[in-house]
């Protein structure tokens, strides 16, 4: 009940194996079910973006509002 922030990031698995660190939105993380999960737990609470920035922050920002948006 006392966790009130939460770092998200996004990835991807590279041709060769390696997992590579994405802007969120642009990988393969189940964002609907972590999203439901954050939210059964806190509605309330922050998400901070790790590894998003620049160009990339806008569609971010607007693909994770939508999926919040889809739990209502």
């Amino acid at each position: 009940d006392r966790i009130l922030l939460f770092h998200i990031k996004d990835f991807r698995v590279e041709p060769d194996g390696a997992l590579k660190q994405v802007p969120v939105g642009q990988g393969i993380l189940d964002f609907d079910r972590i999203l439901t999960r954050i939210y059964e737990h806190n509605k309330d609470a922050v998400l901070v973006f790790e590894g998003t920035t620049g160009e990339a922050l806008p569609e971010s920002i607007r693909f994770i509002k939508e999926k919040i948006k889809s739990l209502a």
